[in-house]
């Protein structure tokens, strides 16, 4: 998260900043993109970035933070608001799932996060959420873990390969559908 001293800085030099930022991270990958591209983009010296963030995975989760939602608490609200109905949560996660994925402000920068996040990127982003009060679901409490990590581990290769694969929306509804119907029904 960012640093006091990118809070003080005065309301238009920080929207600049956070809009080079969340440009940047639309256009690239976080592992393609350099402390100085960013700096020669913001025509700021490099120290005055290390000023406001700590690194540029940092500034990246700072961004991911406010531009979108985490799709597991999507997915556990929709529950919790089905009395735990697993099975009706599932058949109405694939509408809401599309919708906030196909958004076109929110398009680019799921795709970054699905693609270039690896196992370290994803330790560091499930560190920091634990962190956050904001971000601790109750729901967690209330469903057997073993079947949400399962749940969640499909759902998360569909997203991925929807990226990979440049899936529109049917495509990806459709491939939705198949996956969602073979955990309620078994591969036969």
């Amino acid at each position: 998260m960012p640093k006091n001293t990118y809070f003080n800085l005065n309301d238009e030099k920080k929207k600049m900043v956070y809009d080079t930022l969340r440009c940047s991270f639309e256009k690239k990958s976080i592992r393609d993109i350099t402390v100085k591209e960013l700096v020669d983009e913001l025509k700021i010296p490099r120290g005055s970035f290390y000023q406001y963030f700590d690194s540029i995975e940092d500034a990246y989760f700072y961004v991911l933070e406010k531009e979108i939602v985490e799709i597991h608490d999507l997915f556990l609200n929709l529950l919790r608001d089905n009395n735990l109905n697993l099975i009706s949560a599932l058949d109405l996660f694939a509408n809401i799932l599309a919708d906030e994925i196909f958004k076109e402000k929110n398009y680019k920068l799921y795709r970054s996060r699905y693609i270039s996040f690896d196992t370290d990127l994803e330790n560091k982003w499930k560190a920091l959420r634990s962190k956050n009060p904001a971000c601790q679901n109750p729901m967690f409490s209330l469903v057997d873990c073993e079947k949400l990590n399962f749940i969640s581990s499909v759902v998360h290769s569909l997203v991925k390969r929807l990226f990979n694969e440049n899936w529109d929306r049917k495509d990806f509804l459709d491939h939705y559908k198949l996956y969602i119907n073979w955990i309620k029904e078994g591969i036969r």
